[in-house]
């Protein structure tokens, strides 16, 4: 499902992670780019259909609620995961420790 992302800067016009804006305003469906929309501060309006459930990441979520959750938490994951392997890295992602900046601590 296409998300209508806004620009933090009114009337911005051009290209952002593959995204055309006009007028400060895109659409994308691309869940890379929404993850770093979302991290930059911009507006994203989607379907309540493709909102992230509340409470951690299960096997309830669909395969794109699930990518967009590891894309926004810094989960190292492909795209082309299948949902069972973006379920497993979720679930290990959850249980290492994490700095502020998302990363797990040095070793």
């Amino acid at each position: 499902m296409s998300a209508r992302v806004t620009a933090p800067v009114e009337g911005f016009a051009g290209v952002v992670a593959g995204a055309v804006f006009t007028d400060g305003v895109a659409t994308t469906d691309d869940e890379w780019a929404l993850a770093y929309f979302r991290r930059h501060g911009y507006g994203i309006d989607r379907d309540e259909a493709d909102a992230l459930p509340d409470g951690d990441p299960s096997d309830s979520w669909t395969k794109v609620q699930l990518l967009a959750w590891a894309t926004a938490n810094a989960v190292e994951v492909t795209a082309t995961a299948k949902k069972a392997e973006l379920l497993e890295a979720i679930i290990e992602h959850l249980k290492t420790p994490q700095q502020p900046d998302g990363q797990p601590p040095a070793e």
